[in-house]
C-alpha cells in the first residue's frame, strides 16, 4: 500500500510510505496429464492459477491479470515424440466392402449382408501399428426363428444378422408357480443361423454332452437343438471303434423324466479299441488267446472258416519275450496294455545273441584273453559246445607283456546284436 505526505519545509517536497501486506504468485498442477497421441507428436496439458498469499499465509485464488504475465508457468509440452508405427494390410472377411483412405479405411456392409445396427459405413484408423475396432458387424440374414409355441413365449423382432430373440417359459396352468431352470434366455441371429437356445423348461431336459465315443439312437420322443422334451429316450452304446470291457450292459436306455435323464450314471466308460499290436524282430507272444491281438498271430475263424477279426479292446494286454537267441534274460516276460487307443510302451530289450567269440583267432604271441564274460558254466568245456553269448557280454583282451613292465594295454569286444 503507498500513501503520499506532502510537507512544507521551504522547498515543497513529496513523501511515502510503502506497507507491504501479501504476494501475488502463480500456482501450478502437481502432474501433467496424459497424453493426446500415443505416438507421432502430442501434447500434455497442466493447468496454472494465480494466487494471493497474505501475511498469515493464508491463500486466496484471484484473476489471472493480478499475476505477472511474462512469468506464467509453460501450460503445454510436446510428447510421444517417437514416429509411429505402420499397420499390416488391413484384412477382413467376404461380407465387407473397404474403401481405403489416408492411414484409414472405411468399410461397409457387402451385398447379401446386413447388419441390425443403425449405422452402415463405419471407419478404422492405423493407430501405432493396430487398425482400431470396427464399429458394425456385417453377415447374412437368419429364417424365421421357430420354437414350440406350446412352450415358450417369443419377444423381438427382425431376422437380420444381429437381432436377438427373448425367450422365456409359458407357465403351465397346473402349476403357475412352478420354478424354472432358467427365467429366460437369448438366441442372436449369428451370420445366417440363429444360436442355440439354451433354456430348459419344466419337465424337459438337457441332452447330455457325449463325446464320439458314443452311438446314439432315439427310440422316442423330440430333441430340438440342446433340449429333449419330457418322455423322450435315448439308447447310448459304444460307437464302433470304442468299447467298454468290464460294463454290465452293452447299451443303455436313457429317458428325460421331470428335467432329468433316468440311466445316466449306467452309461460305459467308452474307450478308444488299439490297432493290432506290430511285433519287431526278436519278439514273441506269450500265451495263444493273445495271437489275434498282433499283426504277425493268426486270426480266429468260425465255424465256415471265415476270420473273425475284432480290434483289440481298452484294457486288453499281450505278454511278450525274447525269442532264443536273442536277449540277456531268458523266458523274461513283460506285458503291454492297450490304454484308450495307445499300447503302453515296451521296455524289454531284445538282442540277437552272438556264437561264442573264437579265441584261437588270436595271435597268442601278442594277445591273450584277461577275461571272458560271455561263457557261462566250465571255462574248460569246448568252444563248439558252448551256448550262445548273450547280446551286451565283454570280452576284454590284453597284450602280452613282460614281467618288467608296469603298463597294461587292453581292449575290449563286446556282442552286439548278433554281432
Amino acid at each position: 500500500e503507498v500513501s503520499w505526505i506532502d510537507q512544507t519545509f521551504g522547498n515543497m517536497m513529496q513523501y511515502f510510505t510503502l506497507t507491504l501486506r501479501g504476494t501475488y504468485s502463480w500456482e501450478v498442477s502437481d502432474s501433467w496429464g496424459a497424453c493426446s497421441e500415443e505416438c507421432g507428436g502430442g501434447v500434455q496439458t497442466r493447468e496454472a492459477w494465480c494466487t494471493w498469499t497474505n501475511l498469515d499465509n493464508e491463500v486466496m485464488l484471484v484473476a489471472d491479470s493480478k499475476c505477472h504475465a511474462a512469468s506464467k508457468p509453460d501450460q503445454e509440452r510436446s510428447c510421444a515424440t517417437r514416429p509411429c508405427r505402420s499397420c499390416d494390410p488391413f484384412q477382413i472377411g467376404p461380407q465387407y466392402v473397404v474403401s481405403r483412405g489416408d492411414n484409414k479405411v472405411y468399410v461397409t456392409c457387402a451385398a447379401g449382408y446386413e447388419s441390425v445396427d443403425d449405422i452402415r459405413l463405419v471407419e478404422s484408423e492405423c493407430k501405432d501399428g493396430h487398425w482400431t475396432p470396427l464399429a458394425v458387424s456385417c453377415g447374412r440374414n437368419c429364417s424365421e426363428f421357430v420354437v414350440a409355441s406350446w412352450k415358450y413365449n417369443v419377444t423381438g423382432s427382425g431376422k437380420q444378422h444381429g437381432s436377438t430373440r427373448q425367450v422365456t417359459c409359458k407357465r403351465s396352468e397346473q402349476s403357475p408357480n412352478s420354478v424354472e431352470a432358467a427365467v429366460s434366455a437369448s438366441v442372436i441371429c449369428q451370420d445366417g443361423s440363429w444360436t442355440s437356445l439354451s433354456l430348459v423348461c419344466t419337465g424337459d431336459c438337457l441332452t447330455p454332452e457325449l463325446s464320439s465315443a458314443y452311438a446314439v439312437s432315439q427310440i422316442n420322443g423330440t430333441s430340438e437343438a440342446n433340449i429333449a422334451m419330457l418322455g423322450t429316450v435315448w439308447q447310448i452304446s459304444c460307437a464302433p471303434g470304442f468299447s467298454a470291457p468290464g460294463a454290465l450292459l452293452p447299451s443303455v436306455r436313457l429317458e428325460c423324466e421331470r428335467g432329468s435323464w433316468s440311466g445316466l450314471r449306467d452309461i460305459p466308460d467308452c474307450k478308444a479299441d488299439c490297432p493290432r499290436y506290430k511285433l519287431s524282430e526278436g519278439y514273441e507272444i506269450v500265451g495263444e488267446d493273445a495271437q489275434r491281438l498282433v499283426i504277425n498271430g493268426q486270426w480266429p475263424q468260425d465255424d465256415e472258416g471265415a476270420l473273425n477279426y475284432t480290434a483289440p479292446s481298452h484294457g486288453s494286454r499281450i505278454g511278450i519275450r525274447c525269442v532264443d537267441g536273442y536277449g540277456r534274460v531268458p523266458g523274461a516276460v513283460e506285458r503291454v496294455e492297450c490304454n484308450d487307443g495307445q499300447w503302453s510302451p515296451l521296455s524289454l530289450s531284445c538282442s540277437k545273441d552272438c556264437r561264442p567269440f573264437n579265441t584261437s583267432s588270436l595271435e597268442f604271441s601278442r594277445f591273450r584273453v584277461i577275461m571272458d564274460m560271455s561263457r557261462s558254466g566250465d571255462p574248460d568245456i569246448d568252444e563248439s559246445l558252448q551256448a550262445d553269448a548273450p547280446h551286451g557280454s565283454k570280452i576284454i583282451i590284453g597284450c602280452k607283456i613282460k614281467a618288467e613292465d608296469e603298463s597294461m594295454k587292453r581292449g575290449e569286444v563286446t556282442c552286439d546284436n548278433g554281432r
